[in-house]
């Protein structure tokens, strides 16, 4: 059976979190076409994710001006299909757009997976019980996530530098 035009198009998509890794070890099935960061978004994880058995951070839309270095994918329809079955679209995460600018300085719109309303609900509510006030603040300060694949994926830092840039 032929593949139709639709599932041949191709989308730009942003991995911030377990794509990264999966990229930089060859296991990604989506092509990579550079680095950019996100306008107005937070990166938010912390080490202490892990006693709740998260393992990957979360991107939230703010309105701080603040920005999330990120892959940037071209995905077919098709591939998309799979990752929303992936990411839990539409219970732990939902699909939207972003702008990013490339490292080259090229502005795209793209999608983006972020947490659902129930998920952020529950998240905030589980992480009182684990985390202090400084560790929370710490947390929408500073990109962790960064810190941890830096440490703990070095391959990454050296496959794709302008993430840590």
């Amino acid at each position: 059976m032929e593949k139709s035009e639709e599932s041949e198009k191709q989308v730009k998509m942003i991995g911030y979190g377990t794509f990264i890794i999966r990229s930089a070890s060859g296991e990604s099935l989506f092509k990579v076409i550079g680095t950019g960061s996100i306008e107005n978004f937070v990166r938010i994880y912390h080490p202490k994710f892990e006693e709740l058995g998260i393992f990957y951070p979360f991107a939230v839309p703010t309105k701080k001006n603040s920005t999330v270095k990120a892959l940037v994918y071209d995905i077919s329809v098709d591939g998309l299909k799979e990752l929303d079955f992936y990411e839990g679209v539409p219970h732990l995460f939902q699909r939207t757009t972003c702008k990013v600018v490339l490292s080259d300085g090229k502005k795209l719109n793209t999608l983006i997976y972020i947490p659902s309303k129930p998920t952020c609900e529950q998240l905030k509510e589980r992480l009182k019980y684990i985390m202090n006030n400084e560790e929370l603040k710490e947390m929408w300060e500073k990109d962790l996530w960064l810190k941890a694949l830096e440490e703990q994926y070095p391959l990454v830092k050296k496959i794709y530098p302008s993430l840590f840039e």
